[in-house]
């Protein structure tokens, strides 16, 4: 298992972990925001509505502000040591 240390984690790549991590980053922090899914974090409602009724494609769900924070897909967080920072 691989041991990292980050300035910033966020753990989830849902709506509030796509949302902490771009308020982290637009204050000039560096993130890293790690999630179980395949894709970036995506916008829930279109995935239901537009994307299969084929107004939306796959891209326009995802969510913008994430250009500049490090993002892994298919990745869980095992362990954490908070004083150690990894």
């Amino acid at each position: 298992m691989a041991t990292r240390r980050v300035e910033h984690l966020v753990v989830g790549a849902g709506t509030a972990g796509a949302a902490a991590a771009r308020t982290l980053r637009a204050e000039g922090a560096d993130v890293l925001l790690v999630g179980r899914e395949l894709d970036p974090p995506y916008h829930r409602p279109p995935i239901t509505k537009g994307l299969l009724q084929g107004v939306e494609t796959r891209e326009s769900t995802f969510f913008d502000g994430l250009e500049d924070v490090e993002l892994l897909t298919r990745a869980s967080v095992m362990s954490l040591d908070t004083e150690a920072r990894v």
